[in-house]
Protein backbone atom coordinates (compact mmCIF):
# COMPACT_ATOMS: atom_id res chain seq x y z
CA UNK A 1 0.00 0.00 0.00
CA UNK A 2 1.70 3.49 -1.00
CA UNK A 3 1.29 5.80 1.81
CA UNK A 4 -0.70 9.01 0.64
CA UNK A 5 2.23 11.27 1.32
CA UNK A 6 4.42 8.87 -1.15
CA UNK A 7 1.71 9.03 -3.79
CA UNK A 8 2.72 10.71 -7.28
CA UNK A 9 -0.08 9.86 -9.57
CA UNK A 10 -3.43 12.48 -10.55
CA UNK A 11 -5.79 12.03 -7.62
CA UNK A 12 -8.60 9.80 -9.60
CA UNK A 13 -11.86 8.91 -7.64
CA UNK A 14 -9.94 5.37 -7.45
CA UNK A 15 -7.11 6.90 -5.70
CA UNK A 16 -9.34 8.50 -3.12
CA UNK A 17 -10.86 6.04 -2.83
CA UNK A 18 -8.03 3.57 -2.11
CA UNK A 19 -6.83 6.15 0.53
CA UNK A 20 -10.28 6.26 2.15
CA UNK A 21 -9.98 2.06 2.42
CA UNK A 22 -6.66 2.61 4.11
CA UNK A 23 -7.85 5.29 6.63
CA UNK A 24 -11.06 2.99 7.68
CA UNK A 25 -8.64 0.07 8.18
CA UNK A 26 -6.13 1.97 10.26
CA UNK A 27 -8.83 3.43 12.00
CA UNK A 28 -7.67 6.96 10.98
CA UNK A 29 -11.46 7.99 9.50
CA UNK A 30 -12.76 10.37 12.09
CA UNK A 31 -11.46 8.26 14.88
CA UNK A 32 -13.87 5.61 14.50
CA UNK A 33 -13.82 2.18 12.25
CA UNK A 34 -17.07 0.80 13.05
CA UNK A 35 -19.00 0.02 9.63
CA UNK A 36 -22.52 1.19 9.79
CA UNK A 37 -25.17 -1.08 11.18
CA UNK A 38 -26.48 -3.94 9.38
CA UNK A 39 -30.14 -5.02 8.80
CA UNK A 40 -30.70 -8.37 9.12
CA UNK A 41 -34.17 -9.78 7.37
CA UNK A 42 -35.25 -13.12 8.81
CA UNK A 43 -33.82 -15.94 7.52
CA UNK A 44 -30.29 -14.32 5.54
CA UNK A 45 -27.55 -14.59 7.71
CA UNK A 46 -25.15 -11.31 8.28
CA UNK A 47 -22.16 -10.66 6.65
CA UNK A 48 -20.10 -12.18 9.52
CA UNK A 49 -22.35 -15.02 9.88
CA UNK A 50 -22.52 -16.08 6.24
CA UNK A 51 -18.59 -15.64 6.63
CA UNK A 52 -18.64 -18.21 9.83
CA UNK A 53 -21.12 -20.69 8.12
CA UNK A 54 -19.13 -20.87 4.76
CA UNK A 55 -15.87 -21.68 6.68
CA UNK A 56 -17.79 -24.28 8.61
CA UNK A 57 -18.95 -26.40 5.85
CA UNK A 58 -15.02 -25.15 4.37
CA UNK A 59 -15.87 -22.43 1.43
CA UNK A 60 -13.93 -19.49 1.19
CA UNK A 61 -16.02 -16.23 -0.40
CA UNK A 62 -13.60 -16.23 -3.07
CA UNK A 63 -14.80 -20.33 -4.15
CA UNK A 64 -18.29 -19.37 -3.67
CA UNK A 65 -17.86 -16.71 -6.30
CA UNK A 66 -16.15 -19.20 -8.60
CA UNK A 67 -19.03 -21.10 -8.76
CA UNK A 68 -21.67 -18.95 -8.88
CA UNK A 69 -19.58 -17.42 -12.50
CA UNK A 70 -18.61 -20.84 -13.13
CA UNK A 71 -22.82 -21.38 -12.74
CA UNK A 72 -22.92 -23.79 -10.11
CA UNK A 73 -25.32 -22.27 -8.22
CA UNK A 74 -27.37 -18.75 -8.85
CA UNK A 75 -27.32 -16.83 -5.95
CA UNK A 76 -29.99 -14.51 -4.89
CA UNK A 77 -29.00 -10.46 -4.51
CA UNK A 78 -29.90 -7.98 -1.66
CA UNK A 79 -30.84 -4.72 -3.48
CA UNK A 80 -27.64 -3.73 -2.65
CA UNK A 81 -26.44 -6.09 -5.16
CA UNK A 82 -24.92 -8.47 -2.25
CA UNK A 83 -24.83 -12.27 -2.64
CA UNK A 84 -27.73 -13.48 -0.21
CA UNK A 85 -26.67 -16.58 1.89
CA UNK A 86 -29.54 -18.57 3.63
CA UNK A 87 -29.96 -21.92 5.30
CA UNK A 88 -31.47 -22.79 0.79
CA UNK A 89 -28.29 -21.89 -0.33
CA UNK A 90 -25.91 -23.42 2.67
CA UNK A 91 -27.62 -26.85 1.85
CA UNK A 92 -27.13 -26.57 -1.92
CA UNK A 93 -23.11 -25.74 -1.21
CA UNK A 94 -23.17 -28.96 0.99
CA UNK A 95 -24.65 -31.16 -1.73
CA UNK A 96 -22.09 -29.63 -4.57
CA UNK A 97 -19.68 -30.14 -1.86
CA UNK A 98 -20.40 -33.74 -1.44
CA UNK A 99 -20.63 -34.40 -5.06
CA UNK A 100 -16.84 -32.99 -5.44
CA UNK A 101 -16.05 -35.14 -2.67
CA UNK A 102 -17.35 -38.21 -4.82
CA UNK A 103 -15.04 -37.51 -7.87
CA UNK A 104 -17.13 -35.40 -9.65
CA UNK A 105 -16.26 -32.27 -11.67
CA UNK A 106 -17.82 -29.15 -12.20
CA UNK A 107 -18.38 -28.90 -15.46
CA UNK A 108 -19.87 -32.28 -14.46
CA UNK A 109 -21.87 -30.91 -11.96
CA UNK A 110 -23.19 -28.29 -13.98
CA UNK A 111 -24.69 -30.20 -16.93
CA UNK A 112 -26.79 -32.06 -14.41
CA UNK A 113 -29.15 -29.89 -15.28
CA UNK A 114 -30.10 -28.37 -19.04
CA UNK A 115 -31.42 -24.78 -18.09
CA UNK A 116 -29.45 -23.28 -15.33
CA UNK A 117 -28.06 -24.50 -12.34
CA UNK A 118 -28.99 -27.23 -10.60
CA UNK A 119 -31.61 -27.12 -8.62
CA UNK A 120 -31.50 -28.84 -4.84
CA UNK A 121 -33.78 -31.67 -5.76
CA UNK A 122 -31.21 -32.65 -8.74
CA UNK A 123 -28.32 -32.88 -6.41
CA UNK A 124 -30.21 -34.40 -3.70
CA UNK A 125 -30.41 -37.18 -6.28
CA UNK A 126 -27.62 -37.10 -7.48
CA UNK A 127 -25.73 -37.54 -4.30
CA UNK A 128 -28.36 -40.21 -3.05
CA UNK A 129 -27.45 -42.16 -6.45
CA UNK A 130 -23.62 -41.98 -5.45
CA UNK A 131 -24.02 -42.93 -1.90
CA UNK A 132 -25.67 -45.90 -3.36
CA UNK A 133 -23.20 -46.86 -5.62
CA UNK A 134 -20.70 -46.76 -2.87
CA UNK A 135 -22.84 -49.19 -0.81
CA UNK A 136 -23.14 -52.21 -3.25
CA UNK A 137 -19.33 -51.09 -4.32
CA UNK A 138 -17.84 -51.47 -1.16
CA UNK A 139 -19.06 -54.64 0.03
CA UNK A 140 -17.05 -56.11 -3.92
CA UNK A 141 -13.93 -53.88 -2.78
CA UNK A 142 -14.08 -55.63 1.04
CA UNK A 143 -14.35 -58.83 -0.50
CA UNK A 144 -11.74 -58.89 -2.97
CA UNK A 145 -9.63 -57.28 -0.46
CA UNK A 146 -10.40 -60.28 2.34
CA UNK A 147 -10.09 -62.98 -0.87
CA UNK A 148 -6.21 -62.14 -1.51
CA UNK A 149 -3.80 -64.00 0.55
CA UNK A 150 -1.71 -61.54 2.96
CA UNK A 151 2.39 -61.60 3.10
CA UNK A 152 2.44 -62.44 6.55
CA UNK A 153 0.14 -65.20 6.15
CA UNK A 154 2.22 -66.76 3.51
CA UNK A 155 5.50 -66.40 5.40
CA UNK A 156 4.07 -67.94 8.17
CA UNK A 157 2.71 -70.82 5.70
CA UNK A 158 6.28 -71.62 4.06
Amino acid sequence: MIAREDYRGPLTKAAQAMFERADRRMGLAGGVCASPPRRVRRGVLSHSAAERALAEIGLSRARLRQWEEFGVIELRRSPGRHRIVDGRVLDHLRLILALRTAGYSLRDITYLSLDGPPTVEILRRRVAQVEAERALTLPLRLGASALRPRRESLAAAA
